[in-house]
C-alpha cells in the first residue's frame, strides 16, 4: 500500500473495524497539516466484513480506500483543476476478451470516475495475492464499488464478501 504513496513516510494511513456500516465495505477521511508537511487518513473498514469475508477481498476493499485516500491527497496537493488534469474523469470503460473482443461496457459510479486509473493495478494485486483465483472472480472484486457489473460479477463478488455462503473461492478467513 505503500507503494501507492511512493513510499512516502509523510503519510500516516490508520485502518480500524467499524461496526454499523451496513452494506459500505469502507470509508475514509482524510486530513492534512500544512505545517508539518504530513497527511493523515483514518479509514473505517465494515466488521461484518472483517468477520466473514473472504481475505482477498478484505485486501481489494483496503487497496480501493487507500486509493480514495491517495486521490484525496493528490486533488489537495494538486488542487482542483491539476488534480483533473492528472487524474481525468473516466465515465466509461470496457472489459475485452483475449482476443480483444469488447464483451462488456460499464460506467463508473459517482466519486470514482478517477479511480478507473487503478483497475489494474487491484487486479494485480488480487492476482498475486492468489494466482489461483479466476480472472472473472479478480476482476468482479477489483470492480466493485467502483463501476457498474453485470449481475454475474455481482454474485462472485457477493461470495468472496459472504464466505458464510460457501461459494467463495478465496481464502476464508481463520
Amino acid at each position: 500500500m505503500k507503494g501507492v504513496f511512493n513510499n512516502n513516510k509523510n503519510y500516516n494511513i490508520i485502518f480500524r473495524a467499524k461496526n454499523g456500516l451496513g452494506e459500505t465495505d469502507g470509508e475514509t477521511f482524510i486530513s492534512h497539516v500544512d505545517e508539518f508537511g504530513t497527511y493523515k487518513a483514518i479509514i473505517n473498514l465494515n466488521d461484518n466484513v472483517l468477520t466473514n469475508a473472504a481475505q482477498e477481498y478484505i485486501l481489494v476493499t483496503m487497496y480501493h480506500e487507500v486509493v480514495h485516500a491517495f486521490l484525496g491527497y493528490e486533488k489537495f496537493r494538486l488542487g482542483n483543476e491539476a488534480f483533473q488534469e492528472q487524474y481525468p474523469s473516466v465515465i466509461v470503460g470496457s472489459d475485452y476478451a483475449a482476443d480483444g473482443t469488447m464483451v462488456n461496457r460499464y460506467t463508473f459510479i459517482d466519486e470514482h470516475h478517477q479511480v478507473g486509473a487503478f483497475l489494474t493495478t487491484l487486479q494485480n494485486i488480487l492476482s498475486a495475492y492468489n494466482p489461483s483465483l479466476s480472472q472473472e472472480t479478480i476482476k468482479a472484486m477489483a470492480k466493485a464499488g467502483i463501476t457498474t457489473t453485470t449481475a454475474a460479477e455481482r454474485e462472485l463478488n457477493k461470495n468472496e464478501r459472504d464466505t458464510t455462503l460457501g461459494k467463495h473461492k478465496g481464502t476464508k478467513c481463520p
